[in-house]
């Protein structure tokens, strides 16, 4: 069997994946496992490269982390594939 990052199996076959790896990068985020939280996203951006949340959620954590350059440029991408739920997002969080 391969060792995957933090003994998590692969998710790619699975229909619920992309969820799963989308919320273990939420919570990465939140506890400020910021390297963890970028893994999980960018895996997410792997499976719907144009998913206006991974690009949102990539943003926010890329604010964050203080780079806000790349945080600008992921939240133009966010709003390019989906304007309103990504406005939404926003004014929520």
């Amino acid at each position: 069997m391969m060792n995957f990052p933090c003994g998590i199996l692969p998710f790619f076959g699975n229909p619920t994946a992309f969820v799963r790896i989308t919320n273990l990068g939420v919570v990465y985020n939140s506890q400020g496992l910021h390297e963890k939280a970028e893994y999980e996203y960018e895996k997410t951006l792997e499976m719907k490269p144009g998913d206006a949340g991974s690009h949102y959620n990539l943003g926010n954590l890329y604010e964050r982390k203080g780079l806000i350059e790349d945080a600008i440029s992921e939240y133009e991408r966010a709003i390019q594939y989906n304007s309103i739920r990504t406005m939404l997002m926003r004014i929520i969080i």
